[in-house]
Formats: structure tokens, sequence, C-alpha cells
């Protein structure tokens, strides 16, 4: 089921490629993205400061969201995002904390 939400956001237009992993002695705590471009699963890798509850969505480019996941628990999170099959185009991920938002630009390719 695909609902609808609005989002004032900008894109940043570097797109990762490769493996996403979380070394243990570093301190990266950026979203990450992997595969990207991808065929519509991937893994997000995102590093949560707090126990405060926290949303990992994904969302067309205009606004439609195709996948939420609620996620808590203070240190790094490791989430395969499996869309469905009528997916296709630009997505961005959106991990939205009580004091941060961060947002990757996702390419999927079928």
């Amino acid at each position: 089921m695909v609902t609808s939400l609005t989002l004032n956001f900008s894109i940043n237009s570097s797109a990762r490629i490769g493996q996403a992993t979380f070394a243990p002695e570093t301190k990266d705590r950026e979203l990450v993205v992997s595969p990207n471009p991808n065929a519509g699963s991937f893994e997000a890798c995102f590093y949560l400061p707090d126990n405060g509850p926290a949303t990992l969505t994904v969302t067309d480019v205009i606004g439609r969201i195709w996948h939420s996941l609620p996620v808590s628990g203070r240190g790094r999170h490791q989430k395969t995002i499996h869309l469905p099959a009528e997916a296709s185009g630009v997505f961005v991920m959106i991990l939205k904390t009580s004091t941060d938002i961060e947002t990757r630009k996702i390419v999927v390719a079928r």
C-alpha cells in the first residue's frame, strides 16, 4: 500500500556504490545505502546516537511512501529493504530521529 507524504528537502547527488560496512573502530555515523543503484533490494546502514525513536522511510520523488520502518536503540544498525516489484526510478531514503533528518538518493533500476 502506498500512502502520501509531503516533504521539502534537497537531494545530495553523490551516490555511493559498493557494499556498506561498519568497521568496529570507525565512528562513521552517516546514512549509507548500498548497493546504489540497485534492483529494489538494498541495505541501509546508519547510527542512532540515543535510544529514542527513529523512522527509516523510502519515498518516491513526489512524496509517496513505499517503505517505512520504526527503529530504535543506540548504536549502529543495518536494515535490508525490499521495495515492491512496481517500484522503479529515483527514491529518497529518510532517516528521521528526534534531533536530525538525513536523506539519501536511491536509484532503482529493474
